[in-house]
């Protein structure tokens, strides 16, 4: 209750290998292989793996849907 858990998908809309799965999982995001802003210089971009990846990607569609219709 209250806790939304997201699995991480790879470019084929597959869970990725080392992602979260089962029954605990609410949603599935793109995780593998995203491009992401880099913290060690304002012009950079790394590409990262995980459910680190697929997170933020999730929490900023609820953000823009609670905005849209609190």
């Amino acid at each position: 209750p209250g806790v939304v858990t997201v699995a991480a998908s790879d470019a084929a809309d597959a869970c990725w290998p080392q992602s979260n799965a089962g029954a605990c999982v609410d949603l599935v995001a793109p995780g593998a292989a995203v491009r992401s802003a880099a913290h060690f210089d304002a012009d950079a971009m790394v590409v990262a793996s995980g459910t680190s990846m697929a997170a933020p990607l999730v929490s900023g569609a609820a953000a823009l849907a609670l905005g849209a219709d609190p």
